[in-house]
């Protein structure tokens, strides 16, 4: 490790304690204000607002150690979401863990990437889609993924440990472990370690 990313981890070791002070002094807040509190912080992207983020999420959900949420990104039904340790969203992403999401340990998540744990129900003809209401269904990011910017993984999916999805893709269904998948739909390109 090195460069930004060694410093941004050693700073963090740095005020852990600080940190930690902190996050228990949130948490003495009512929790509607912790969650109205981080969506005001949302835009912000200097360290002081990454770090506001990341203490709120700890009060808020299963977040774990070293989680980075970027400015801009959109968190939806926060109680439902679950982060590991180690993960990375970057900037413009819009997660919404209506239905479930949980997302693994050592994940990167790159900017403007969408993840939906919901789907509208669209079956009947007769009624409109708007009015045909969604269907929850959770989303598994598992543990050393990395997806790409503008990528997009609808509701139900599981991505497999070590795999990585390409910038763009659209990810409709399970995603094995240890691959690279891409595309519009989202397929299977090679298995990871094997070369250019």
């Amino acid at each position: 490790m090195t460069g930004p990313e060694r410093r941004a981890r050693d700073l963090f070791y740095r005020v852990k304690g600080v940190l930690l002070v902190l996050e228990q002094a949130l948490s003495r807040l009512p929790r509607k204000a912790r969650t109205a509190l981080l969506r005001t912080v949302r835009p912000g992207d200097t360290v002081p607002y990454r770090a506001l983020r990341y203490v709120l999420l700890r009060t808020l959900i299963g977040c774990g150690e070293l989680v980075d949420v970027r400015g801009g990104v959109h968190l939806l039904a926060v109680d439902r979401l679950r982060i590991g340790d180690r993960v990375s969203i970057h900037p413009l992403c819009y997660i919404d863990a209506t239905g479930g999401i949980s997302i693994g340990n050592d994940t990167s998540i790159a900017h403007n990437v969408t993840i939906m744990s919901t789907e509208h129900r669209f079956d009947r003809d007769d009624v409109p889609i708007r009015d045909q209401g969604v269907t929850e269904e959770p989303v598994v990011i598992s543990d050393n993924v990395w997806i790409g910017a503008g990528s997009r993984i609808l509701a139900g999916v599981t991505v497999g440990t070590g795999s990585v999805v390409a910038a763009g893709a659209v990810v409709v269904k399970d995603v094995p472990p240890g691959v690279i998948v891409g595309g519009v739909p989202a397929r299977v390109i090679r298995e990871r370690g094997t070369g250019e």
